[in-house]
């Protein structure tokens, strides 16, 4: 279970990746669908950028949590 700092930082980073950076169109590297994508910044890794659709993105912030 997430404590409220925790969930208050993760709807901050959602907002601002999804809404106030430029989003590329291309393939998801997680499932191959073609939609706008989010650049996801690996927190346990520095090196690893995934670009990600949103339902993949909510999928992983959903994973990063727990």
């Amino acid at each position: 279970m997430a404590n409220f700092t925790e969930l208050l930082n993760k709807g901050i980073r959602k907002y601002l990746d999804k809404y106030t950076k430029e989003r590329p169109f291309g393939a998801c590297e997680n499932c191959q669908r073609y939609d706008l994508l989010i650049c996801f910044e690996d927190p346990f890794d520095d090196n690893s950028i995934w670009k990600v659709c949103e339902f993949c993105y909510k999928e992983l912030l959903n994973e990063e949590v727990v």
